[in-house]
């Protein structure tokens, strides 16, 4: 397949003059939107708001209204377990912003931007950064049609084609704002395909909020205290027998979570050490491929998409080779709940160095990995990571600190339960993205079905 391709100089788009914009992909996709009987439209004139998020330095907060970034979005997904939370007073501010039940929301930048999801109608309120983009369409638009095309493969080369920056892609709105979108014909049923895909992503959340549920309860902490007190005392001694002089470590809330964890005797290392199988690209086969997870391919019910990326263009951070039933959790902001279960087709695939790969121990001394996502994605142990943490401007747990985290074994019945609630949830996704795949290529034929004779 050719790799490169032969413009003339009247055919040149504007300012642009660098060779990736003209790339054969590129112009199919552009001949086919051209070409298309239904006609198109820039996505100006069928929007009336493209608009961004938040440019400034934020200051967050444990409440208020969610905020959301560019690893938050994919695929007609919106992840709302970020985390974080800005004041209503300056949310206000930014109103243009604010989430609305269908409107598009798109990556501009980030490892997967170009990703467009459709706000759905039960959306909880949310305000956006600026690395994503906000689009509504005009009244009587189709907000379904347009998220789906832009995540087909014409599209979503369309729309990174549009990309600027040296060290980091970006999607400028005014380029954004030119894109043409190929008219959606009358009468459609494309929100009833996005709503069949919907339905698979909520079964598959409330099955993993159901394990996460069942597991807090069966090891007791549903029942703790966890409201912080802005006020406390601690002895000396319990400082030194600890190694910690932080505050916040000691804060009554964690005491008493860290105390009924610690009653068990076990750490993580007791029951998943961490695997390091190094990732050498120098060893493979020149012009080979591998399937590359970092930390923005993780979705938001534990599980992991995959990138392929050639061997020559391998990023430094692709560090750790993962097998099937393994863990990854992230060691960057812990707080963020970022962990996925390995499938078994993702055997082999490469992770980030970003993450800290465990892989559960088998027999009467072990656990389920289902379990070990499930414990590593509760809300309180993900603020006992977070305590762990060193640094300000990236915090990060190190291994040594992972590994002593405490783990309790809970009883065989709960860990059922939860085995059998999360294989829902993985299976839920799985036809949820099959019902997304086929309905990208709804969109596809029929824009290849209706090109204008030449």
């Amino acid at each position: 397949m050719a790799v490169w391709s032969s413009v003339q100089l009247s055919a040149l788009s504007g300012f642009r003059l660098d060779a990736e914009y003209y790339t054969p992909q590129n112009l199919r996709a552009e001949r086919a939107v051209k070409r298309f009987e239904g006609g198109s439209s820039p996505l100006s004139e069928i929007a009336d708001i493209i608009t961004d998020g938040d440019h400034l330095a934020r200051d967050f907060q444990e409440s208020g209204v969610l905020f959301l970034t560019s690893e938050h979005f994919g695929e007609f997904t919106i992840n709302y377990d970020s985390g974080l939370y800005i004041s209503p007073t300056y949310e206000q501010t930014l109103a243009r912003a604010r989430s609305e039940p269908g409107a598009i929301y798109l990556t501009k930048t980030g490892a997967h931007y170009g990703k467009a999801a459709v706000c759905p109608p039960n959306s909880p309120t949310f305000n956006i950064s600026a690395d994503v983009a906000k689009i509504r369409l005009k009244p009587g638009g189709d907000p379904y049609f347009v998220a789906l095309y832009l995540n087909t493969r014409l599209g979503f080369s369309l729309v990174r084609r549009e990309s600027t920056g040296g060290t980091r892609d970006r999607i400028v709105l005014e380029n954004l704002r030119t894109l043409r979108i190929p008219n959606p014909p009358s009468g459609a049923q494309f929100k009833k395909l996005v709503e069949r895909i919907w339905v698979r992503q909520s079964d598959a959340h409330s099955a993993i909020a159901a394990a996460e549920a069942r597991l807090m309860e069966a090891l007791g902490l549903d029942q703790l205290d966890l409201s912080p007190q802005k006020t406390y005392t601690r002895r000396f001694k319990d400082l030194q027998a600890e190694a910690r002089f932080d505050a916040e470590y000691f804060n009554p809330k964690y005491q008493r979570v860290i105390k009924k964890l610690r009653s068990s005797g076990l750490t993580l290392a007791d029951v998943a050490p961490i695997s390091q199988r190094v990732f050498n690209p120098t060893m493979r086969e020149r012009g080979s491929t591998f399937n590359y997870i970092e930390i923005g391919s993780l979705t938001g019910d534990g599980e992991a998409d995959a990138e392929s990326l050639d061997v020559a263009d391998a990023p430094s951070r692709a560090k750790w080779i993962v097998q099937r039933s393994d863990v990854i959790t992230s060691t960057v902001r812990p707080i963020r709940s970022l962990s996925a279960l390995i499938r078994p087709e993702q055997n082999g695939f490469v992770c980030s160095s970003g993450f800290a790969v465990l892989t559960p121990k088998s027999g009467a001394g072990g656990i389920e990995p289902e379990v070990l996502l499930t414990y590593l994605r509760l809300p309180i142990i993900c603020e006992l990571l977070d305590l762990n943490c060193t640094a300000s401007m990236y915090p990060a747990i190190p291994e040594d600190r992972l590994m002593r985290v405490p783990f309790v074994v809970p009883d065989l019945r709960t860990r059922r339960a939860v085995v059998e609630k999360v294989r829902q949830s993985i299976e839920a996704r799985r036809e949820a993205a099959r019902l997304l795949e086929h309905a990208k290529k709804t969109v596809e034929d029929l824009i290849a079905g209706g090109q204008k004779r030449r």
